[in-house]
This record gives C-alpha cells, sequence and structure tokens, in this order.
C-alpha cells in the first residue's frame, strides 16, 4: 500500500491570472495620476518639487546667484580700483582716469544760467601750458592744488594733496545764431609727466557757456582781443552784456549777440554777477567764473601785427629771472648731487651783474666796462665788449631768427643793443635815455623795458631803438617789470598794470594796501584761483595775490619779515626773506614750510620740478624739495663771495664771484 502524501502543486494559471490583474491596477492608477495632474496643472495650482537626496549648503544666501556674483564683482573690482588710486597718490600726482569724471568744489566752477536765449553747453578738453605774453594756448579750469608726494621717500602733507581730474571730450550740439568767433581747437594729447612729480597738468572740463555781466564803466569793443585790433564802438556803464568767450588767459572778454553787440573787452570793465548755478553744481561753487567761458580765437586781423613770445629753451635763462613774467622757472629736475666743472679765466675786476645763459655764451657784466660772453661748455672767454661805462644792472637776451641779440644799459642810461656773431659782437644800436637805471633789463615780444632812478619805465622798440612810450610810477622803490599776456606789471607804491602795447592803465592796486614794494612782481598762468594771478610784496613782508586780469585781490599772507625775491611753480609761491625761505599755497594763500637756509640768499629761490635752489653770499648751494622744504642736498660752489643772481640751465649752474671769476657746477647724471 502506498501511503506516499503528493506535495502540494501551485497552478501556473493562477498566479499569472493575478500578475495581470496586478499590471493593470498600476498602469490604471499611473493614468489616473498623470491626468490628475493635468486637471491641477490647467487649474493653476502648483505643487512643490520632489525633494532629492543631495548634498547642500547650510544656509542658502551661500549659494552663489547671477545678482550676487555680478555684486561680489562690482565690490571687487572697486576695492582694486581703490588701489590703484592709493598706488597712484604714492607714485605719481596725477590720479588714474575714472570713467565719469566728477569736479571738485573746492577748485571747479560751475555753469551759470543767463536770462533769455544761450548756447546749449557743451564740454571740451583743454590742455594746462603754462605761458606769458601772447602765448595762444589751451588754458585750465580748474584750481591747481598741492600733488599728493614729488618723491616716494618724502612723507605726504596733508594740507597739500591732489584733487586733479582727469576727462573726456563731449561733442557739443549745433546752436542757432552761432557767433562768428571760432572755438580754439580741442587738443586730444595728455600733457607729458615730468620727473620728481612736479605739479603736471592734466586734461580738465570746461563747458561752453554764456555769462551775463554789467559794463563798470564805459569800454571800448575791438574787432579781437588786443588794442592792435580796431576799436568798433564802445558801451556806456551799466549796461547788461552777454559773455561769450574769453582770450587763454581771460584778459579779453568776447561778447556776442544781443543788441548786434559782437566784440572783444577787457575783463576789467566787466561786473560779472547775478549768474545762477544749475540744479547739479557742486557746493560753493562761483557762478560768476569766467573760467568756465570757452577759449575762442578772432577772424578779424589786428590793424597792427600782435608780436609773439620768443620761446625760451629749456637749457637757457636769457633773462634776470629767467623769463619775462619773473617766475625764475626751470622746467627740469634739478638733481641733488653736483660737483665743480669749470672756473672761468679771471677778469681783473669784480662783475658788477647778475648772469644770463643763452646758447653757448654765459653773458655777464664786468666793472671793467666790458661785456664779456664765456664758453658755457669749456667756460673759455669767447669774447667781450667794451660798452665804455659800468653796466650795474642785469642784460637780457633774445634770439630771434637765428640771431642771438643782447640788450643792457649802463649807469649812464645808455640803452645799447649788440649781436653775437660767432666769437665777436657788434652793436646793432644804441639810445641814451639820460637817466641811470633802476633794475634789470626785460623783454616781451618786440619790446625792451628799462626803469630809471627818476622811476619811470621806458619800452624800447629792440629792433629799431624807437621810444614807444614812457610812464611815470609814485614812489621810489620801482621793481623789476613783469610781463604777463598783454599786461606789464609795474610795482613802486601800487601795483599797477599796464597795457603793453599803448601804456595804458588797466587797474592799480589800492593806494593804502601797502606802502612800497620789496621784490619784483611775478606772474602766474595759468591761476590757481583765477584765470591768471600776479603776487607781490611789500616791505613789511605781506604777500597779496591778485587776479591778474582784472585787479582783485585773491589773499593776502603776513610773513612777519621783508621779502627779498619770489619765484613760482604750478602750486607754491616761494619767497625769500634773508637766509629765512618760504613756501605758500597759492590756493589758500598759507604757509606750507620754512627754512632757515643758513646764510644769507643771493640767489634764488630758483625753481625747478619739484626743487627749489638757493645760492648764499658765501658760496654755499643748497636744493630743497619744493613739497615739504626738506633738503635735499648741499655743496660749496667755491666761490667766496658771491656777487649776483646765478644763471642755471640744463644741468649747468654759473656763479659770479667778486674776485672775477664765474664759477661753474654741473649735476651728475
Amino acid at each position: 500500500m502506498n501511503n506516499h502524501v503528493p506535495p502540494v502543486v501551485r497552478r501556473p494559471t493562477q498566479r499569472k491570472r493575478n500578475s495581470g490583474w496586478g499590471i493593470l491596477l498600476l498602469i490604471l492608477f499611473t493614468l489616473g495620476l498623470i491626468a490628475g495632474a493635468r486637471w491641477f496643472v490647467q487649474q493653476g495650482i502648483a505643487l512643490a518639487p520632489t525633494p532629492t537626496v543631495t548634498a547642500t549648503r547650510k544656509t542658502a544666501t551661500d549659494v552663489p546667484t547671477a545678482d550676487f556674483r555680478a555684486t561680489r564683482n562690482a565690490q571687487e573690482l572697486a576695492t582694486q580700483q581703490a588701489r590703484a588710486l592709493a598706488m597712484a597718490g604714492i607714485d605719481t600726482p596725477t590720479p588714474l582716469p575714472t570713467e565719469t569724471p566728477t569736479p571738485t568744489p573746492t577748485h571747479t566752477p560751475t555753469l551759470a544760467v543767463v536770462d533769455g536765449t544761450q548756447p546749449t553747453p557743451e564740454l571740451t578738453v583743454v590742455v594746462i601750458i603754462p605761458g606769458v605774453l601772447n602765448q595762444q594756448t589751451h588754458t585750465p579750469t580748474a584750481t591747481p592744488v598741492e600733488p599728493t608726494v614729488e618723491d616716494p621717500n618724502v612723507p605726504p602733507i596733508t594740507t597739500d594733496q591732489p584733487t586733479e581730474e582727469t576727462a573726456t571730450a563731449t561733442v557739443p550740439e549745433s546752436v542757432s545764431d552761432t557767433p562768428t568767433e571760432i572755438p580754439t581747437e580741442i587738443p586730444t594729447e595728455t600733457p607729458t609727466e615730468t620727473p620728481l612729480a612736479t605739479p603736471t597738468p592734466t586734461a580738465t572740463l570746461q563747458p561752453v557757456i554764456s555769462l551775463q555781466a554789467f559794463t563798470q564803466q564805459t569800454v571800448g569793443i575791438y574787432e579781437g582781443p588786443s588794442t592792435r585790433y580796431t576799436r568798433t564802438t564802445e558801451i556806456a556803464a551799466n549796461q547788461r552784456v552777454v559773455m561769450q568767450g574769453r582770450n587763454a588767459t581771460g584778459e579779453w572778454i568776447y561778447l556776442c549777440c544781443e543788441f548786434n553787440l559782437q566784440g572783444w573787452t577787457r575783463q576789467r570793465g566787466l561786473a560779472v554777477r547775478e549768474n545762477q548755478l544749475p540744479p547739479n553744481a557742486p557746493t560753493g561753487a562761483n557762478p560768476n567764473d569766467v573760467r568756465w567761458l570757452v577759449e575762442r580765437q578772432p577772424l578779424a586781423i589786428p590793424a597792427t601785427p600782435i608780436p609773439m613770445q620768443t620761446p625760451i629753451p629749456n637749457a637757457d635763462y636769457p633773462l634776470f629771472r629767467r623769463d619775462p613774467a619773473a617766475q625764475a622757472y626751470v622746467p627740469q629736475a634739478i638733481l641733488p648731487n653736483w660737483s665743480r666743472q669749470w672756473d672761468s679765466p679771471q677778469v681783473i675786476q669784480a662783475f658788477s651783474s647778475p648772469a644770463i645763459v643763452v646758447q653757448q655764451s654765459v653773458i655777464i657784466a664786468n666793472e671793467d666796462n666790458h661785456i664779456y660772453a664765456f664758453d658755457r661748455r669749456q667756460g673759455n672767454q669767447r669774447w667781450r665788449y667794451d660798452i665804455g661805462q659800468v653796466v650795474t644792472v642785469g642784460p637780457a637776451a633774445q634770439v630771434t631768427d637765428g640771431n642771438l641779440d643782447i640788450y643792457v644799459v649802463d649807469r649812464n642810461g645808455r640803452v645799447i643793443a649788440l649781436r653775437e656773431q660767432g666769437n665777436s659782437a657788434s652793436q646793432l644800436w644804441a639810445v641814451s635815455l639820460n637817466v641811470a637805471p633802476k633794475t634789470a633789463i626785460n623783454v616781451a615780444g618786440d619790446l625792451v623795458f628799462v626803469t630809471g632812478q627818476n622811476n619811470h619805465v621806458y619800452a624800447i622798440n629792440r629792433f629799431t631803438s624807437a621810444l614807444i612810450w614812457e610812464i611815470t610810477t609814485t614812489g621810489n622803490v620801482l621793481q623789476y617789470p613783469t610781463a604777463g599776456d598783454q599786461l606789464l606789471y609795474v610795482a613802486n607804491q601800487r601795483l599797477t598794470a599796464v597795457d603793453i602795447f599803448n601804456r595804458e592803465t588797466i587797474w592799480q592796486s589800492d593806494a593804502t594796501l601797502f606802502s612800497e614794494v620789496s621784490a619784483p612782481p611775478v606772474y602766474a598762468y595759468p591761476g590757481a584761483i583765477a584765470m591768471s594771478e600776479v603776487y607781490v610784496s611789500d616791505s613789511n613782508g605781506t604777500v597779496y595775490a591778485f587776479d591778474a586780469a582784472n585787479g582783485a585781490l585773491l589773499w593776502s599772507y603776513a610773513t612777519g619779515q621783508r621779502i627779498d625775491m619770489m619765484a613760482v611753480d604750478r602750486v607754491r609761491l616761494y619767497t625769500v626773506s634773508g637766509q629765512i625761505a618760504r613756501a605758500v599755497n597759492r590756493s589758500t594763500g598759507t604757509e606750507v614750510w620754512r627754512q632757515d637756509i643758513g646764510g644769507l640768499i643771493v640767489g634764488g629761490p630758483i625753481v625747478g620740478d619739484g626743487q627749489v635752489l638757493f645760492v648764499t653770499t658765501g658760496g654755499a648751494l643748497f636744493i630743497h624739495q619744493g613739497l615739504n622744504g626738506e633738503r635735499i642736498a648741499g655743496t660749496s660752489t667755491g666761490a667766496t663771495s658771491v656777487v649776483a643772481q646765478p644763471a642755471i640751465g640744463d644741468g649747468q649752474i654759473f656763479i659770479p664771484a667778486t674776485n672775477g671769476i664765474i664759477h661753474t657746477l654741473s649735476e651728475e647724471r
């Protein structure tokens, strides 16, 4: 009997049937989900995404997004630019250019609004170029300020920090009824930096606008910016006029288009007032600043040609204070190390005048009645000329058409013109003024300016010897006359600005401002506050800064010591009082530094690119930093007694001594 129990066997058909129902239910469920999702989407109901198991940051803000990256990049760029600007302030006085320049309130005039129709304001780039008589150059609209540092090793002075700007040009829109005068061409080049970071001019914004003014007196209207143009009409006092341009230095203003008036008049005769600031004007801006007027060139031809000032080569020192403006500024760095180069052959008598240097020659007068010329490189005598009388004041020299002409005046008042011809000189002309000279000779354009002990100033045509004009000054302390653009600044008991071409008095300082002057005035263009400025000092030791075009007093500074001589660079005025030297900020009229040089100063101040040079009567030469007065170097010149102002040029200095020897030192380059 078989008792085996068979195993339970599942039926395949049943398992297949159950599996099929499961798949069908899964498909139906999936289709239902899809249909339901579509219904939710159509109804605008959003479903949250199903979270996935991924690594995430602790906070959402740490996840970089597009906006965050942009912000971070901007911050990093700003940091880089700030660092670059900081480094620029250390290594160079000129800040890096920015994409959108913003005028600085401390030195930028603002747009003014004139009632009625006026030209659309435009922006143009101008390059600041220092100049003197009738120099047709572009002019600044920004007040120069102290550079940050002139030497990386010298700590900055907080009162002299830079705010200079670099800008781009904007093309103006056309304006109906445009004046016929032609605006000055816009230069595109940037000024070249000079060694040791002397205050270097930079491009600045200058809008072309109109300003209203009122005549202070009856003013003449000319076809161009000079009395050498034809005078066409005049305007009575207290009349409203519209100014639409100026010449380079601001001495002359272009009037246009109201009451059919068009022409040029002096700024001195106008009171610029009642103009308005635009909404975006910087705080403290002056709405009546003529520096916002565009520089224009006239279409008319002057009735009498206007002479151009002969450019002075960097290597030359042709006048008593080097240039007609008496700036005593040498556009080169004065290096610290000097060594003896040569001594001239000894002349029996002592030298009797300051030295000048032009081309190959060092020219000086001697008590033996001769004018001497020594070779500037070797020291040998090139020529001498017997004047017949002693020359006791500084000669002057000019190069015209390749000819070197020298002008001297002897102690009897005979003015003589010599022409150098190789190793000799010949007389061109001589004219007697019958009065002993007072100061050194100055030359500007085609005129030689001579002063007399009678306190007269004489203007002589340097080509023909004709006496063009003569003026009388009040007082007995007449100083070396200084030439600006078209004005001669004559200082005695008062400072007087005289038209170079016709001797007309344009303005005078107040009669009670000072009793007498003590040093030659110094003209400076471009100005630090005005378009151009002139500085004068009185016997009480006070320095005065005037607007050179109209005589407005800008500031005064009392040193407490009589000032013997002054010099200027772009940002500072330097004074000498005995053995004390000072630097005064031209923008503020405040003292920057003072130094006891250690000896009575007879030579200087002479200013280079960032340095100031002094020579003492005992023959010591000192060089100081212009920025802070720190002494850079000092050396002996070999002279035991210096008799007069030295001349400097091309790395050489020529020092006249009482023993009849010129001691020459050269820079160790």
